[in-house]
């Protein structure tokens, strides 16, 4: 009687219904019920879920750049640890001095 004074139609208990039956398929309503209490309804978990989806799709795309620029800054280290090489300089990094094939890390070779 309190969903009809409310405005509830008894066409929108059967809708809710069918709805509540399509959802649960494969589920058990304990799960269903879980779900809703913890989402607040199904528009609100789906605009939560896209926001973590935005979020993520941010975060992917922030590290793609930095890996490119991690690259990038690779492949300048070889080339310049080439070049050392190949002139036999003498180079000091953080106060060791680097002049010798053997001091190359092994994985630049």
């Amino acid at each position: 009687m309190k969903l009809n004074q409310s405005g509830v139609t008894d066409q929108d208990i059967v809708n809710i219904a069918a709805l509540f039956e399509m959802y649960i398929a494969g589920k058990d309503r304990q799960s269903f019920v879980s779900e809703l209490q913890v989402y607040g309804g199904l528009k609100s978990a789906i605009q939560e879920l896209s926001k973590q989806s935005e979020k993520l799709k941010n975060e992917v795309t922030s590290l793609e750049t930095q890996r490119q620029y991690l690259s990038k800054y690779d492949q300048m280290i070889r080339r310049t640890w080439r070049v050392v090489e190949s002139r036999n300089i003498s180079l000091e990094v953080e106060g060791q001095s680097i002049n010798k094939l053997e001091d190359e890390p092994a994985d630049i070779r």
